[in-house]
């Protein structure tokens, strides 16, 4: 599994720290800014990086779908409501395994457990996770 340098790290930390505290401010535009410079600077790590890019930014198959989904789970004008806070929650979650690795790559089953966990905090059942029959399978 690869490993992020220290500096790596710092950098990261300082992107979900950005998020959050622009998320806390009410500033959603830049708080998904922050999310976008987070996956960003990882997508030469790992593959997952470009996926999360997609999703935060609506573009491609995987990333409309994914957000289309979570959508027809519980209603646009919800979506619209919780997407900034869930994009900011899943790029803090995966942070938070990064660091817990010790600072490698997480594994998918990592991935899928704390997007499980996210969406129960933020109200959304699981099966709006694309990944979610994936990780059913193991």
């Amino acid at each position: 599994m690869p490993a992020y340098s220290s500096s790596q790290i710092a950098t990261l930390r300082g992107y979900i720290a950005g998020a959050q505290a622009a998320l806390a401010n009410g500033d959603t535009q830049n708080a998904l800014n922050y999310v976008n410079l987070y996956y960003n600077s990882q997508t030469d790590i790992r593959g997952y990086a470009t996926d999360a890019l997609q999703v935060v930014n609506n573009v491609g198959l995987f990333g409309t779908t994914a957000n289309q989904e979570v959508t027809n789970a519980i209603g646009i004008s919800e979506y619209g409501a919780v997407q900034p806070r869930l994009q900011v929650d899943l790029a803090a979650a995966d942070f938070q395994i990064i660091q817990a690795n010790p600072n490698a790559v997480p594994t998918a089953n990592q991935i899928a457990d704390y997007h499980a966990n996210v969406f129960a905090n933020d109200g959304i059942p699981l099966t709006a996770w694309g990944g979610a029959a994936g990780a059913a399978l193991g």
